[in-house]
């Protein structure tokens, strides 16, 4: 998968893989970019929490989705 191609509301693959439940972190993807050493595209994610963490990630390890009407978040 392109890493150009994801955007909006993400989480991690092995979070989906799992039982997805309320409390699973959903981010938003804030931009791309290359990683230094291979130039390999990337996605950036600011994930929820007072502190805002900010993580790059391969496009591999992200799932898009959205939360369902019981707050699940589903892959779309």
């Amino acid at each position: 998968m392109d890493a150009q191609s994801i955007t909006g509301d993400v989480a991690m693959r092995a979070a989906m893989d799992g039982t997805p439940h309320q409390q699973t972190a959903v981010g938003t993807v804030i931009g791309h970019d290359l990683t230094a050493n291979e130039g390999v595209g990337c996605v950036i994610v600011r994930w929820p929490g007072a502190d805002g963490f900010t993580g790059t990630y391969p496009p591999d390890a992200l799932v898009r989705v959205e939360r369902d009407s019981d707050g699940i978040p589903r892959a779309i």
